[in-house]
């Protein structure tokens, strides 16, 4: 059984979901019917009469006059026993309000509205600017740092609570939004107009600050109603700021309807503006889209219509990226038989990997034949520790760090593992980022539980795509042996990663993080007639939104060169918070053979 409250869906959504499920019972509570033919309709009335004046009378706070009685009841049945109007006007009288004024106003032919008109009056100023910004807002939950911003008065906290005591609010702890009873009155009571061109201006001009994905998320349904209001205004550069930073997190959602909904606008924006370049970009996002969805001809044909835009337009970059996906579809590239956007989801990405770079690799193992290393491979290498990191801002370079070799390993007591990375692989959000020539973008992958017959080498032929899974028992570089490791695969110009949300671990001044990292021997033909891998940088992040931390901890370099890494770095900089591990791998300009292995990745206190 399925219980949907407040539903806001037209019929035809209606009639989708119950498709999808035809198994399941629906009980489906909304204000007006929306499911015509099917099941059965209960009307719901109000409390009776009894229970709604002892709710009155509770919110009252005192107990009712002689005739106050007789008047309260008049107010509920007014109300329809509709509990949020009664707790509002009980409010009302609560703070000095006439019950005789309040039955006075209620008894035309619209009480909701008259109730909201009520309500709204008896605000002061600062009050009416908060409900007017989150009225602009349309039930929408957004942070109080926002709030704060956008109605820029003092002593915020105490107009908040009046509201919420007011029922004119509502809240999760963190977020504020307006309450759900007064949506469709607000706009008739205050002219929320006035505040949708300062709300839209607001959020355009904080996306593209480029905040964290934490923040954008926390953001995510407010924006979706901010776009949709910029578009009913045409404020199509506002439509266009929102809609790129909105995209990126509803693809990280699987929100795949709301991402055509954003599609949609961006392309009524892009031919608005008389912006081509955009208007290719959007085709290809729709074409990438149907793909991830298995609508192959839907595909083809958003596909098609996004290369001949950017041929027109002379954009190559954008022409090989949309003839990547052609070619998928066209079978150059026979898709894997795997739902989703598992292995080949590239929405404008992976930009040298496009038809491009097929005929690159076609061509290139031709000329190419890279010797082996002769390195003698080392034995027993002690490991490095780093240590002295600073915490670096957004999109800046990262200090390096200071290396220490230990000479020996000294006997001490076995260290306490607080977290394996590598056996938690499955729990943590994979995904790969790549430069767009439009952009950063960060796309999901699934993380391959199983690598039997799906790896990248074994697939060598076909596919040459972000992979993230475990592989068991690998041939390694320096021929040493592991029962599970992670292989990366970045594909190209791009990193592949791995998010673990680990603020349940309060890091401790001792804490250590405990790498071994590394290359898989690949003897697949083809890749060893293409060139060598130059090498991937191994990176591990700690990230904290909540108080603003991005710090990486660690950074190397690795190469095929028969030998592996053990670095531990320490964590006493960051005792005392908890957050986010970010294990990411990066390749370099040469990258078919970038396989990188993560051997050990673990949290561990001495």
């Amino acid at each position: 059984m399925i219980v949907l409250d407040d539903l806001a869906l037209e019929r035809e959504q209606v009639m989708s979901l119950l498709n999808i499920l035809p198994q399941c019972l629906f009980i489906l509570a909304s204000e007006s019917r929306s499911l015509w033919g099917e099941g059965r309709v209960v009307p719901l009335s109000g409390l009776p009469k009894n229970d709604a004046v002892m709710l009155f009378v509770q919110e009252l706070g005192r107990e009712p006059l002689n005739n106050e009685t007789s008047i309260i009841e008049q107010i509920c049945l007014a109300l329809n026993g509709h509990p949020f109007r009664i707790l509002e006007m009980a409010s009302l009288a609560r703070e000095g309000k006439s019950l005789s004024e309040i039955l006075k106003e209620l008894q035309g032919d619209e009480p909701d509205l008259a109730a909201t008109v009520l309500v709204v009056n008896s605000l002061d100023q600062p009050q009416k600017n908060i409900v007017g910004i989150l009225g602009s807002l349309g039930g929408a939950l957004v942070t109080l740092d926002h709030l704060r911003e956008l109605a820029d008065i003092p002593n915020i906290d105490a107009s908040l609570k009046k509201l919420s005591t007011l029922g004119l609010i509502q809240t999760d702890g963190s977020k504020y939004g307006i309450a759900s009873s007064i949506i469709k009155t607000l706009p008739q009571a205050i002219n929320l107009t006035l505040w949708d061109d300062t709300v839209i201006k607001h959020f355009a001009n904080w996306v593209v600050q480029n905040p964290a994905q934490g923040l954008l998320e926390d953001s995510l349904e407010a924006l979706a109603k901010i776009i949709q209001k910029a578009g009913e205004k045409k404020d199509w550069q506002q439509v266009v700021r929102i809609g790129r930073a909105l995209e990126k997190i509803l693809i990280l959602k699987k929100r795949w309807q709301a991402w055509a909904d954003i599609l949609d606008l961006l392309l009524r924006a892009a031919r608005a503006l008389g912006d081509r370049k955009l208007e290719g970009w959007v085709f290809h996002q729709l074409g990438s889209r149907a793909m991830c969805m298995g609508i192959t001809e839907t595909a083809r044909g958003f596909l098609s219509q996004a290369f001949q835009i950017r041929k027109a337009i002379g954009d190559q970059a954008g022409m090989q990226l949309s003839q990547h996906n052609l070619n998928v579809l066209l079978k150059l590239f026979p898709i894997p038989e795997t739902s989703g956007c598992r292995r080949w989801f590239t929405c404008g990405t992976i930009g040298a990997v496009g038809s491009a770079g097929i005929f690159i690799l076609i061509l290139l193992f031709t000329y190419f034949s890279p010797s082996s290393p002769s390195t003698t491979p080392p034995t027993d290498v002690p490991p490095i520790i780093i240590t002295n990191t600073q915490f670096i801002e957004k999109e800046t370079l990262t200090p390096t760090p200071t290396l220490i070799i230990t000479p020996s390993i000294t006997n001490t007591p076995e260290p306490q593992i607080l977290y394996d990375f590598i056996s938690e692989a499955s729990n943590a959000a994979w995904s790969f980022g790549v430069n767009d020539p439009d952009g950063f973008y960060e796309y999901p992958i699934d993380f391959i539980k199983d690598p039997d017959g799906s790896s990248p080498e074994a697939n060598a032929n076909t596919n040459i795509s972000p992979y993230a899974g475990w592989d068991r028992d690998p041939d390694l570089e320096d021929k040493s042996k592991e029962s599970l490791v992670i292989l990366a695969y970045p594909a190209g110009h791009s990193h592949v990663q791995g998010l673990y949300d680990l603020k349940q671990y309060l890091i401790q001044t001792d804490d250590q993080l405990v790498v071994k990292i590394g290359y898989k021997n690949v003897p697949t033909k083809i890749f060893s007639l293409l060139p060598d891998s130059d090498g991937v940088k191994f990176k591990v992040i700690f990230e904290n939104s909540e108080v603003d931390i991005f710090k990486i901890l660690l950074e190397e370099d690795e190469f095929n060169d028969r030998r592996t890494q053990t670095l531990v770095v320490e964590l006493s900089s960051l005792a005392g918070f908890s957050g986010n591990f970010l294990l990411q791998v990066e390749s370099h300009e040469t990258y078919y053979n970038d396989f990188a292995v993560w051997m050990d990745a673990y949290l561990q206190r001495p």
